[in-house]
């Protein structure tokens, strides 16, 4: 597992937004997340497809939200804030225990860090699996 930082091109926001399902609304929401955003970037794995990215944050909230996309399925992470450094999946599912899973989302949030700026991965990120 070898996570790149790479720019999001327009074909692989479609296909982010593909993947996401029922979770594309909230990248949808507000005009989209990629509308007019041509320099996100997203920490993607080409041999086995999983790749890690930014999700749009809510008004008033200083929370920090990721999508995770490995193995067909979408999951919604959440950094409760830059200081505590511990992401936790959103919708609570069980595969999220997996110790492959988790270590695919480390590798990814190493090369990604918390902001996915090229050159500046930010702090450290770990995983809480109790969340």
């Amino acid at each position: 597992m070898t996570h790149e930082l790479k720019v999001i091109t327009s074909d692989e926001q479609e296909k982010i937004l593909a993947d996401a399902g029922e979770k594309a609304v909230h990248l949808k929401a507000r005009g989209g997340h990629f509308n007019n955003n041509h320099d996100l970037t997203w920490a993607i794995d080409e041999e086995d497809g999983s790749y890690l990215f930014w999700s749009p944050r809510l008004p008033m909230d200083i929370r920090y939200f990721y999508y995770f996309f490995k193995e067909g399925k979408m999951y919604a992470l959440v950094l409760d804030s830059e200081s505590s450094a511990v992401v936790r999946p959103l919708d609570g599912e069980s595969d999220f225990k997996s110790p492959e899973l988790r270590r695919s989302v480390c590798d990814a949030f190493a090369v990604y860090g918390v902001y996915g700026v090229h050159g500046r991965s930010g702090l450290k990120v770990q995983i809480d699996v109790e969340g």
